[in-house]
């Protein structure tokens, strides 16, 4: 959920923002993950996420309802983008989930891992995570169906 990590594992907003509202949104979530390095995610103040982040109360409340909006959405678009990962990249193995790039990751996070873990977020976090592995596997399954159709009709006209 860390830009940082973005070589790993690129974010892919679900709809599409201006690059100001992307700026926007990725400096808000990175002082949300800062913060929670920092201290329980109970502690954290919207007006600390700002401070943080630089930026205003009214645009905060633009793009989301409160932190707990601000967490489940960098961690959606986090995981949307980790999640659809290997049929984006045209990998043509049989690999139905993107789980080594996601073990990378988790392994890169111990610190955060451990503040979810004691803010009790993490089980928020998890059920995410299920709901997008889970349309990655069956997006990753249709892409591999649609290759062995193909692959079918080809051999079929091969001479």
């Amino acid at each position: 959920m860390s830009r940082k990590s973005d070589q790993q594992a690129p974010r892919a907003a679900p709809r599409r923002l201006d690059p100001r509202a992307r700026k926007t949104r990725d400096a808000l979530g990175d002082a949300l993950v800062q913060l929670v390095h920092e201290k329980p995610f109970d502690a954290i103040t919207v007006h600390e996420v700002l401070e943080r982040a630089g930026v205003a109360r009214s645009t905060f409340y633009a793009h989301f309802r409160d932190k707990d909006d601000l967490f489940l959405s960098d961690a959606d678009e986090f995981f949307e983008s980790l999640s659809m990962r290997l049929s984006r990249s045209g990998e043509r193995s049989r690999r139905v989930a993107p789980v080594r790039e996601l073990l990378a990751h988790v392994g890169e996070m111990r610190a955060f891992h451990a503040a979810l873990v004691s803010s009790g977020k993490l089980h928020d976090l998890m059920e995410l995570l299920r709901a997008h592995l889970a349309r990655g596997i069956v997006g990753r399954g249709r892409l591999g169906e649609e290759g062995e159709e193909r692959e079918g009709r080809e051999d079929r006209h091969s001479p």
